[in-house]
C-alpha cells in the first residue's frame, strides 16, 4: 500500500463510519464484498469486509447494536513504507497520546499489529 492509496483510504474508512449495514452495502456495490453474520447463545454480530484490489487492501466494518458502523479496520496487504505513513499522519493530525492514535475530524485512527501485520483501527 503506498501512500497515495492509505490517503485515500482514510476516506473510505471515515465515511464508512456511522452508516448502516445496508448503506455500506449500496454506497460499496462495485467492490467485492464479504458479509458475516455471527450468531451464538444471543449475540449477533456483523460484519462486513471490502476489498480494494487496486489499494491492494480492504475495510472491515463492524456494526453496534443499532446496526451502525461504529469501528473499522484497514488491512493493507503490505506496506510499502510504514516510516512515510506514519510521516503522514504525525504532520497532518493531533495525536492524542491518552488515547494511543491520531484525530481526525471527528473520528480516530489507531495502530495495532495482528496476525499478518500492521492495521489501522477507525472509530
Amino acid at each position: 500500500m503506498t501512500l497515495e492509496n492509505f490517503i485515500e483510504l482514510i476516506g473510505y474508512a471515515c465515511s464508512t463510519l456511522k452508516l448502516s449495514h445496508t448503506d455500506i452495502q449500496t454506497e460499496y456495490s462495485d467492490y467485492p464484498i464479504c458479509i458475516t453474520n455471527y450468531v451464538e447463545k444471543g449475540i449477533n454480530d456483523k460484519n462486513i469486509e471490502i476489498r480494494f484490489d487496486g489499494h491492494s487492501a480492504s475495510l472491515s466494518a463492524f456494526f453496534n447494536d443499532k446496526d451502525v458502523c461504529d469501528f473499522v479496520i484497514l488491512h493493507p496487504d503490505k506496506i510499502e513504507n510504514i516510516d512515510q505513513i506514519l510521516s503522514y499522519l504525525s504532520e497532518n493530525y493531533k495525536y492524542d497520546f491518552l488515547k494511543s492514535c491520531w484525530i481526525i475530524s471527528n473520528y480516530k485512527i489507531g495502530l495495532d499489529e495482528m496476525e499478518g501485520g500492521i492495521v489501522f483501527k477507525f472509530c
